[in-house]
């Protein structure tokens, strides 16, 4: 519980890098 989170977080952030 919460290595889901962490990965989902990680996509986020990379989105906004991308972006």
């Amino acid at each position: 519980r919460g290595t889901w989170h962490a990965w989902h977080f990680q996509f986020a952030l990379g989105l906004v890098v991308k972006v």
